[in-house]
């Protein structure tokens, strides 16, 4: 996902990725491209708590932190369908006004991001559990960088007009897709699957 946003965003005529959020590259023209990378995202990621539940079967951690990373690839697919309101000036020309929509693109956001850090956090709890400091003293960063992000977002949009809204977006999208890449790396190790 990240590659293909930031490909994405370099193509798009007046796109900002400095300013602006990457879903507003689901407007305009060439916006189905970024409604499909949503959508394949979320089906990887709803595949993905799928497969976490099954190696973890009855161990601590293994209801909730797969559905709450579920929950997670689920509102990739809905944002993929439910349109964000043009904002900070992409795109160019088109009314900033707040639509249903748009405030529902919003709020699954929101639910994007807690579900997020709240998996962070159980995760970090199994993994202490088990003596895995380390990767316990990981997910709590991680849960930490991802709310640090949005707040920062919300903020950064709201007070300063913009500002780097777009990179701060970035930052805590990139960070939350090491910390799930590097989980999957871990189970598929633990069942054998990679050396």
């Amino acid at each position: 996902m990240d590659r293909a946003y930031a490909l994405l965003g370099a193509i798009r005529p007046g796109y900002n990725a400095w300013i602006v959020p990457d879903s507003n590259l689901e407007l305009g023209n060439g916006g189905w491209m970024q409604i499909t990378n949503y959508i394949i995202t979320g089906a990887l990621l709803l595949a993905f708590a799928i497969g976490m539940r099954r190696a973890l079967r009855t161990e601590r951690g293994s209801t909730w932190g797969p559905i709450l990373l579920g929950i997670y690839g689920l509102t990739f697919i809905i944002i993929g369908f439910i349109l964000p309101d043009p904002e900070l000036g992409y795109p160019p020309g088109a009314s900033s006004a707040r639509t249903i929509h748009g405030t529902i693109h919003i709020l699954f956001g929101l639910l994007q991001f807690t579900s997020l850090l709240v998996a962070c956090f159980v995760q970090a709890r199994r993994d202490a559990a088990l003596g895995r400091r380390g990767w316990s003293w990981y997910s709590v960063a991680t849960g930490l960088l991802v709310a640090a992000s949005y707040i920062a977002f919300v903020l950064t949009a709201k007070l300063l007009d913009g500002g780097p809204t777009g990179l701060i977006e970035r930052i805590g999208l990139i960070v939350s897709g090491c910390w799930v890449a590097l989980l999957a790396i871990r189970l598929m190790r633990k069942k054998g699957l990679i050396a």
